[in-house]
């Protein structure tokens, strides 16, 4: 009787581990999927926002534009923040004000870290995505050959 108390704790207790264990690589792909994910949309939009800003620096060269009728105005205000943050830590060069031009080349320099950051993870999302596909079964196996393990052991006659 003590043994076979004994294999049904041990039973229950490694159905335990198997679930937890489970459980944590199901949580550490969903967190490492959404971290991912939140780097590439991160990325992808600065660099749709660096576009607006070069936008923004070509049409100011066409004077006979107007800047405050739509939907020019919109995008003079999306990028506004980017032309002028800084502007009094910035030098002026020969009495020029390129603020703009320093804050798109700290704008280059995050996007490429970003760039480089994602390049290095992609292998292991990679990985991860990989063993995502990899069916259940196998897992389903070798817990049903473990439980049908401990249930011959258990049925054999004292």
């Amino acid at each position: 009787m003590l043994l076979f108390n004994l294999l049904k704790n041990i039973k229950i207790k490694l159905m335990e581990l198997s679930f937890f264990e489970n459980f944590l690589s199901i949580l550490r792909d969903v967190v490492f999927e959404t971290y991912y994910s939140f780097l590439i949309v991160l990325r992808n939009f600065l660099e749709i926002y660096k576009l607006a800003v070069d936008l923004r620096i070509l049409i100011g060269w066409f004077l006979n534009i107007n800047p405050y009728m739509q939907p020019v105005s919109t995008l003079w205000k999306i990028t506004n923040p980017i032309m002028f943050i800084g502007r009094d830590y910035w030098p002026r060069v020969f009495g020029g004000d390129i603020t703009f031009q320093y804050n798109l080349r700290i704008l280059d320099i995050i996007i490429s870290g970003l760039t480089k950051l994602i390049k290095r993870l992609t292998p292991l999302h990679d990985l991860i995505v990989a063993e995502s596909y990899v069916s259940d079964t196998e897992n389903d196996i070798s817990t049903l050959d473990l439980s049908s393990i401990f249930e011959m052991i258990i049925q054999i006659p004292a």
